[in-house]
């Protein structure tokens, strides 16, 4: 990825960006086999208690932020409070009744039925992958692994 960034820079010899990716490669594969030093992120047993009592406690919620990276804990009932309001609110989410539902699922299952079979037909698609792929009565996709096509 990195060496893929430096790509609009031009280097100085063909030599010296052979020894770059080489110093790229080395340095990518003592990062990955290095151990971590224990002693800059050693957990002491109390934080241990802490989270093991914080996990066990069924009256918060722990999740991860909406934005950034940590730890957000919030108390159990305000959490579903807020969850339940989200549904309602009209200027994010519409009801649809269960004719407009199927109606729109059944209009995209036709088309991509129709589209699998044009590849099929053409050549693109064998006849397993159709059989696995093609949706059939509103079934959903457990395992989906495309190969690359004959």
């Amino acid at each position: 990825m990195l060496y893929l960034q430096l790509k609009k820079h031009v280097p100085s010899s063909s030599e010296d960006l052979s020894w770059l990716k080489a110093r790229l490669v080395d340095l990518a594969h003592s990062f990955v086999s290095s151990s971590i030093d224990s002693k800059f992120f050693a957990l002491q047993a109390n934080h241990f208690k802490a989270i093991k009592s914080l996990k066990s406690n069924k009256d918060i919620y722990i999740t991860k932020p909406d934005n950034g990276s940590g730890v957000v804990i919030l108390d159990q009932t305000v959490y579903i409070e807020k969850m339940m309001v989200i549904p309602g609110e009209a200027t994010k989410f519409e009801y649809l009744s269960n004719d407009r539902i199927n109606d729109r699922t059944l209009n995209t299952e036709t088309k991509l039925q129709s589209r699998f079979l044009r590849l099929y037909k053409n050549g693109w698609l064998s006849k397993e992958t159709y059989d696995r792929f093609r949706p059939v009565g509103f079934a959903t996709f457990q395992d989906v692994r495309f190969t690359q096509s004959p």
